[in-house]
């Protein structure tokens, strides 16, 4: 057979409010580079009951070859921050809150590892495009119920002792994989 070369380009990101706004670029996850207020650009709603709202998600692509007759794949996976899709109500903005929605940016990066991770022990077909799709999917259906029991569990950061608890839970999952990470 010969060469079969795919590149895709997949996005997805979790949205509570979509309204219209000029874009601006996403920003990486990063280790180095945490979130401030002034990275939520979007209107708060009037009506909200909740203190902010970051919009996240992961986004991948890859390029394959079959090559005597095994899919070979190279792909790239990240998690984005969407600032024009992600607000606060600027008179509830605080420390522990802006800690609160980073921690949903890290729990994105989170499962944008554990995609890579599932992506770089699985074999694939040539119906990749298929088998790939689905397994982003899955993906992003536990991410989002991660973030629900999240917000669940620390009533949406009100619970000290609980949001405290989560923060070390979600730092230690990510540092498991021996990347620095503060």
């Amino acid at each position: 057979m010969g060469f079969l070369r795919i590149l895709l380009s997949f996005q997805l990101f979790l949205l509570v409010f979509t309204g219209i706004a000029q874009e601006e670029e996403p920003l990486p996850w990063s280790a180095e580079r945490r979130l401030n207020w002034a990275d939520f650009k979007d209107e708060s709603p009037d009506s909200s009951p909740v203190a902010a709202l970051t919009a996240s998600g992961i986004s991948y692509s890859f390029s394959s070859m079959e090559q005597n007759g095994e899919m070979i794949a190279d792909f790239t996976v990240t998690a984005f921050f969407y600032p024009t899709r992600s607000w606060v109500q600027d008179q509830l903005a605080s420390a522990h809150i802006l800690a609160h929605e980073q921690l949903h940016f890290d729990i994105t990066e989170l499962f944008a590892r554990k995609f890579r991770t599932r992506l770089a022990q699985s074999r694939f077909t040539d119906n990749i495009k298929a088998e790939v799709r689905s397994m982003f999917k899955q993906v992003n259906k536990e991410l989002s119920e991660y973030q629900d029991r999240y917000d669940l569990e620390t009533n949406s950061s009100r619970l000290l002792d609980r949001q405290r608890e989560w923060q070390q839970k979600v730092y230690r999952e990510l540092t498991k994989s021996g990347e620095v990470w503060e």
